[in-house]
């Protein structure tokens, strides 16, 4: 349950990131005090489903966007790192995630 606090609290951060608000700026927009944000934002406290709702009308998306970057979870630990890669990349923007799989593209292609 505390991957998936941090996967969120990431989530929110990147949100605020993309547009370009401080946390001071957030907070004001979704009426949730700065130091809580910043708690979130660390996955260091849970949220209430109020919370997230007075975050995602801040962003102006919906709960569903606010969740969809999570995957489900691997049963099998050799996954774990897929897994943590893939919730890493849905949280880039989308200009990100195409260097991203720039990236990937010519490194599979790169011979040791």
């Amino acid at each position: 349950m505390n991957d998936v606090i941090k996967l969120v609290g990431e989530r929110i951060r990147n949100l605020r990131k993309e547009r370009d608000w401080t946390q001071e700026e957030l907070a004001y927009r979704a009426n949730i005090h700065r130091s809580h944000l910043g708690e979130i934002e660390r996955g260091e406290t849970s949220m209430t489903v109020e919370s997230v709702a007075k975050l995602a009308a801040a962003f102006e998306i919906t709960l569903e966007d606010v969740f969809r970057h999570l995957q489900p979870s691997y049963e099998n630990k050799d996954n774990e790192a897929l897994t943590l890669l893939m919730n890493r990349i849905n949280n880039l923007s989308k200009d990100n995630q195409k260097v991203m799989l720039d990236f990937l593209d010519v490194l599979s292609r790169w011979k040791a």
